[in-house]
């Protein structure tokens, strides 16, 4: 199986079989011969767009933000992908729904109106099962549990059933999305709605810190420790405590960091060498919020503002508390993931003895960083950076590459939905064919290479997921394929999995792999997800990181 390259291009795709040419487009109403299909730059596999292209009628256009979504989804795109929040503001201005479904509530049937997923004619057409394995004896209503409503209701294709085809994380996710939603003050929709009635899951995607030199024993990698995300960095040795933001900030910070004076060389801004952030307002508040919040001694911090949180000198005051332990210039804020991938990724002097990169650390989502360990698509970086485990069984302390997952970090879910008027017209059924391809092919096969869609004659995958994937990096959502993907080192032979397929020869690699590609958001981490913003709070940070961002 050979991994293929992703190329965060913004001018176009070129591919064997044609070219298909990614601009933004302004329309002024979605087409009404093809589909308009958008989506961030470089978040979908070209060969899964070729594909797509064959089949359908479709053009393919890029946006920089989930404010243009807000844009322009109603007038000029059929298909989206929002994260999260962006979710809740277009189901808020009325521009996804237009679909009822008959559902089972405490074993009594209802109708639950104005939805913006047909999973029912999604479950019809392509004969999709609920997993009843998922969540045990609490398992919803299944093939023959339920009390029909109607002669044209099937309980197997009740939406309610569609969360067993996702990952438990994705639950996590959802349910707190939902418990945000179904607040009085909020009220996006009823408690008998979930967002997963509105929009599909497509990537899932943590905040995180990498590095390239000799490992920071102050910032361990939660490989490091069984229980957890845990740091010697305390002024109690005895009582070790979670690595936070505000920890890694501080030892990366040759401004702050005084307990050890030789990460100085290492993260001091030079000509050639400076650290990578990627340039975005809202994602680089979360960061800042949540060391904001460690420094207060916030029992649970968060990345959201709060009550009275939204002024310019509340916003500024949040700002602060990162940009006050930098020096201007110590970062290269980039917002072409690509060229800060490049940055980290290409080795400073000959890749076969090299120790540093162009860039030393990098603060990024977890999928640029598994692109960046991976080469950026360079053969000959990839077999650069490497970790090592302290012992045959040991945490991975030895090599180049080293990553810190601290135990509170953004959580960002980004979901495909539909316009609200596709629903209502001839496209439903091209629309929902391209639904099925890009998330849902394959999802209820066997969670291993046999069942994921590898075909043997071409050495490639071939159902759209895990083609997706393949290309784009991010956490996959789909329970199969994120088994498949995340590599359970308790299973006996985990040498079946994505990771240790692409390095049969090196496991250690493949589990440094697995371990950035994993997400972990439980229950109780709500707090770390973005939820929408008052148009005049949106302004308020934008306003303030112009200003704040010079001193990074």
């Amino acid at each position: 199986m050979k991994h293929q390259s992703k190329m965060k291009l913004s001018l176009s795709i070129c591919t064997s079989a044609m070219m298909i040419v990614i601009t933004p487009l302004n329309l002024s109403s979605c087409s009404s011969t093809g589909i308009v299909l958008a989506n961030f730059e470089s978040y979908m596999a070209p060969k899964l767009m070729d594909q797509l292209h064959e089949k359908h009628s479709i053009r393919f256009v890029n946006y920089s933000t989930n404010e243009d979504i807000l844009a322009k989804f109603a007038n000029s795109y059929d298909i989206a992908v929002p994260s999260t929040y962006t979710v809740l503001e277009l189901i808020k201005n009325d521009l996804i729904g237009g679909v009822n479904q008959e559902v089972q509530i405490d074993g009594t049937s209802h109708t639950i109106e104005n939805v913006g997923i047909d999973w029912q004619y999604l479950g019809q057409k392509y004969q999709l099962t609920a997993l009843p394995d998922r969540f045990g004896e609490t398992a919803l209503p299944l093939i023959d549990k339920a009390t029909p409503k109607s002669e044209s209701y099937d309980p197997k294709y009740d939406p309610s059933n569609a969360q067993s085809l996702f990952s438990e994380t994705i639950d996590n996710v959802i349910d707190a999305v939902d418990a945000y939603a179904h607040e009085p003050a909020h009220r996006y929709y009823g408690n008998d709605k979930s967002i997963l009635y509105y929009a599909i899951p497509y990537f899932l995607q943590d905040w995180m810190f990498a590095y390239h030199g000799d490992y920071i024993p102050e910032l361990p990698s939660s490989t490091q420790h069984e229980n957890g995300w845990y740091s010697d960095y305390s002024e109690d040795p005895t009582n070790p405590k979670p690595v936070t933001w505000n920890d890694i900030t501080d030892v990366i910070s040759p401004k702050k960091n005084a307990k050890n004076a030789n990460l100085d060389n290492r993260f001091k801004p030079t000509n050639r060498q400076r650290m990578t952030l990627v340039d975005d307002s809202r994602t680089n508040y979360d960061m800042a919020h949540l060391i904001y919040d460690t420094q207060h001694k916030v029992a649970d911090p968060g990345i959201n503002p709060g009550n009275g949180q939204t002024t310019l000198s509340a916003i500024a005051s949040v700002y602060a508390a990162l940009t006050d332990k930098f020096n201007p210039n110590t970062f290269r804020l980039n917002s072409d993931s690509q060229q800060a991938l490049y940055s980290f990724a290409k080795p400073i002097g000959d890749p076969e003895h090299a120790t540093f990169a162009e860039a030393n650390g990098i603060i990024a989502y977890n999928g640029d960083i598994l692109y960046a360990a991976m080469g950026a698509g360079i053969d000959d970086w990839a077999d650069t950076w490497y970790c090592e485990p302290e012992s045959e069984d040991g945490p991975l302390i030895h090599g180049n590459f080293h990553i810190v997952k601290p135990k509170d970090t953004p959580v960002a879910l980004d979901m495909m939905v539909i316009n609200k008027k596709v629903n209502q017209s001839s496209k439903k059924q091209d629309v929902y064919d391209i639904l099925y391809k890009i998330l849902l092919e394959g999802c209820n096969e066997t969670p291993d290479i046999e069942g994921i869609g590898l075909e043997n004659d071409h050495d490639e995958f071939v159902y759209g997921p895990m083609l997706n994937f393949d290309y784009v990096a991010y956490t996959p959502t789909l329970y199969n394929l994120n088994t498949f993907v995340a590599r359970d080192m308790d299973e006996p032979d985990p040498e079946n999995s994505y990771f240790d397929m692409l390095y049969p020869d090196d496991h250690n690699k493949a589990e440094l792999l697995a371990e950035i590609n994993n997400v972990n958001f439980d229950i109780n981490s709500g707090r770390l997800i973005e939820l929408p913003l008052s148009n005049l709070a949106k302004s308020n940070m934008s306003t303030v990181y112009m200003q704040y961002k010079e001193k990074l």
